[in-house]
């Protein structure tokens, strides 16, 4: 449990990092500590408002999504709900 825990933490703050512009993860770290009120460092330039508006929340929707969709039993598992062929 505590291993797919950091695992998820890992790929978010690579989530972040990665996109149209690429952030370096100290920036990234920086911003959302700042963000939280942990650390006093302000991240130069728009990387704050790229990382806490736009990155954070849509990682944050891919996680859920993902467990919720974990959650969930597959409608095909009967095969009543699905026609499906490869069945």
């Amino acid at each position: 449990m505590t291993a797919g825990a950091a695992a998820i933490a890992a790929l978010a703050l690579l989530s972040i990092a990665y996109g149209s512009t690429v952030i370096a993860l100290s920036d990234v770290v920086a911003a959302l500590g700042h963000a939280a009120g942990v650390a006093a460092d302000i991240v130069p330039g728009p990387v704050g408002k790229i990382v806490v508006d736009l990155r954070l929340p849509r990682t944050i929707m891919a996680i859920c999504v993902g467990a919720g969709l974990g959650c969930q039993k597959p409608a095909s598992v009967d095969g009543s709900h699905i026609r499906n062929d490869c069945e």
